[in-house]
């Protein structure tokens, strides 16, 4: 509902993004409780904070703040790990897409289980590009790293899974 002289309130444009941000929680700290629990805690600090600001930036403004508590989460209760560095000799010029990943996968416990086992970073870009739908642009202003290093990240977190699922590894050696 539009307040007097035109503002946005807080609940308009958070509400519509709010099971992105829940999924995106429950993803980064694999464990829907605890996700819950801190999107609860922090949504209620944040309105108090909200200022109006731009509809269209209202997504990729609270996916990042999601982004930021998480994080801070991760490295509170050392669970944050370290990735390894891109090497572009290492990688195919054209990893798989998701579509054509999705397509090779029958068994939805094996995916959850091999995202599981990504590392955070890599777990949050997949779901942010493949779930959410987001460009490589918002997660870059999502997560604070540059589109460039989205796109390796990517990339990495995609051949990754491809090795970690049976399913995909025999269809890339057929």
């Amino acid at each position: 509902m539009l307040e007097p002289h035109g503002k946005i309130r807080f609940p308009q444009l958070v509400l519509p993004h709010l099971d992105g941000a829940f999924n995106l929680a429950c993803w980064l700290l694999l464990d829907c409780a605890d996700g819950e629990e801190m999107l609860q805690r922090r949504c209620w600090k944040l309105a108090a904070l909200f200022t109006v600001f731009m509809a269209m930036m209202a997504r990729v403004w609270f996916l990042r703040f999601v982004h930021q508590t998480c994080y801070g989460w991760l490295e509170k209760n050392h669970q944050l790990e370290s990735l390894p560095e891109f090497e572009q000799g290492l990688h195919p010029k054209h990893a798989p897409t998701a579509g054509r990943m999705t397509a090779l996968i029958y068994d939805r416990q094996q995916v959850l289980g091999a995202l599981e086992s990504l590392p955070v970073r890599f777990r949050e870009i997949i779901l942010l590009r493949e779930v959410e739908g987001c460009s490589y642009e918002q997660i870059a202003e999502i997560t604070g790293i540059p589109a460039g290093s989205v796109k390796s990240a990517l990339c990495q977190a995609r051949e990754q899974l491809q090795k970690s699922l049976p399913a995909l590894a025999a269809a890339k050696e057929a």
